[in-house]
């Protein structure tokens, strides 16, 4: 099974993985995904605790995806705690991403479901009714403005290790990204060296 493989070949903990922060090229993603979704919030309309990133309950989330066949990888990223949830997804449609983001949103307290920042990607298309499932406001960022989320690219950038270029991300459980996950949450960028991640319940 490539659950267990994969596991096998995470480095415990993960230091390695980090990246700084590196220039990147931006890419155009095309029309049809860079269309304004209708009815979302504007980044620029972000209450000022979550600018702050004070607060646990802010996320940062994006869609980690292979090309070649479709696969994806949800992933949620809170802006305070750096707390990763990787949540598994049938594909990149905005059903699958609506129903893989509503089952992982509702394992948090309410009161760690504030916001949900994102893209502008087609899959967000159902954002309201993620909103009306699991009581969060959903935020678009502006088009290719990676550098408005910050926090989920570094974590898109540790994902590379786990599942490298080539990789199909179908056939890992969510049992085995629920673990990548943990495996992530050792490691604190700003501090320089491994620390155990509390329970995100904690900070409710």
């Amino acid at each position: 099974m490539p659950d267990a493989k994969r596991l096998k070949e995470l480095k415990s903990p993960v230091e390695s993985l980090w990246q700084g922060h590196q220039k990147r090229r931006l890419h155009s993603r095309g029309k049809d995904r860079c269309g304004s979704l209708r009815n979302m919030y504007s980044i620029r309309e972000w209450p000022e605790e979550v600018q702050l990133r004070e607060i646990p309950g802010h996320w940062e989330g994006d869609l980690t995806k292979k090309v070649y066949n479709g696969s994806a990888i949800g992933t949620l990223v809170d802006r305070s705690t750096r707390f990763v949830i990787l949540a598994r997804v049938d594909d990149s449609s905005a059903e699958a991403v609506l129903e893989g983001f509503t089952r992982r949103l509702r394992t948090l307290p309410k009161a760690l479901r504030k916001t949900l920042t994102y893209d502008q990607g087609k899959e967000m298309v159902r954002h309201e009714e993620l909103e009306n499932r699991t009581q969060l406001c959903v935020y678009c960022a502006g088009p290719h403005s990676h550098r408005q989320r910050p926090t989920s690219e570094n974590t898109n950038g540790l994902l590379r290790q786990p599942f490298p270029k080539g990789t199909g991300l179908s056939p890992y459980s969510q049992q085995c990204l629920t673990k990548v996950a943990e495996e992530l949450c050792w490691f604190e960028p700003g501090l320089g060296h491994k620390i155990p991640a509390p329970p995100l319940e904690a900070f409710a």
